[in-house]
């Protein structure tokens, strides 16, 4: 399976994603983090502006394409798409 996503520009806060299949929920800032758990694809998608590639969100400490790059390491074929028009 294979899955697409757009990354935004935000501070994003941890929230806790239910499991379309059962019960139990996951908790992580990023959606794509709880999409790659329940429904394990191959690879995945991020459709990435420059702001978001490479720009820090305000009370963030890294740009959110390198936070989610560090949590979904050895999870998923992490396949960015660079230059979406902001």
């Amino acid at each position: 399976m294979k899955a697409i996503s757009f990354l935004g520009f935000a501070n994003y806060q941890e929230t806790t994603y239910l499991n379309p299949f059962g019960d139990c929920g996951f908790k992580t800032p990023f959606f794509q983090e709880a999409l790659v758990e329940f429904y394990k694809p191959e690879t995945l998608y991020v459709l990435l502006t420059k702001t978001v590639e490479s720009s820090i969100p305000r009370g963030a400490t890294e740009p959110n394409w390198d936070a989610l790059k560090r949590r979904l390491a050895d999870k998923v074929d992490l396949q960015p798409i660079y230059n979406v028009p902001e």
